[in-house]
């Protein structure tokens, strides 16, 4: 079999990735909001369903106690129903207030993900690496720390990572950002100014 045996059925026409704006946040932020869904749970329909079984099972004893046919027992059956079944919508009620409060918290929690964007010139440093060939500092922290007002004006140079990590050697500082939304890269060798924003 050779490549002209092949026969195509369908011709498929690739689409291109469009950019678009994303919020990126840490990956502890990621987990806390991960937390926060998992622990939402739906107890309340539990409650609820056993509620109106404990009910249903009131009315009837109700009826046959009205109608004087061993009233005692069904008086005590509908009593412990009625009150049974009571609860059980009460205790429901107040786990969907608990569960409201649970995804109102983390809305909360995304809206302040949200608003820490929501500037449009935002600016967030995603990886700074400085240094050459094999030997890298990870400077991430160090500028995002000297980001103020959306905007970053600071010399490449090693006060920045804290350290030479290779002396006597021109170094450089790969940076990928997000600036507006959309995420850029760029590099810069060392002594010279990064003006971001």
């Amino acid at each position: 079999m050779n490549g002209n045996d092949i026969k195509y059925s369908q011709d498929f026409e690739l689409l291109m990735p469009q950019k678009q704006k994303s919020y990126p946040i840490p990956v502890n932020e990621w987990s806390v909001l991960k937390r926060k869904i998992n622990n939402i749970s739906e107890n309340a329909n539990f409650w609820h369903t056993s509620g109106s079984i404990l009910i249903g099972v009131a009315i009837p004893s109700f009826i046959t106690a009205l109608t004087g046919f061993n009233e005692l027992i069904y008086w005590g059956a509908f009593a412990v129903t009625a009150i049974a079944g009571g609860l059980c919508f009460y205790f429901g009620v107040e786990q969907r207030n608990v569960q409201n409060e649970k995804k109102e918290d983390v809305i909360e929690y995304m809206g302040v993900i949200e608003e820490r964007f929501r500037i449009n010139n935002a600016l967030f440093i995603n990886s700074a690496m400085y240094g050459i060939d094999d030997k890298y500092i990870d400077i991430t922290s160090s500028l995002n720390s000297h980001v103020a007002d959306s905007k970053l004006s600071v010399k490449i140079c090693n006060e920045l990572a804290g350290d030479d990590p290779y002396p006597g050697k021109q170094k450089e500082l790969k940076i990928e950002y997000t600036l507006e939304g959309l995420r850029q890269s760029t590099t810069l060798s060392e002594g010279s100014i990064l003006n971001l924003g």
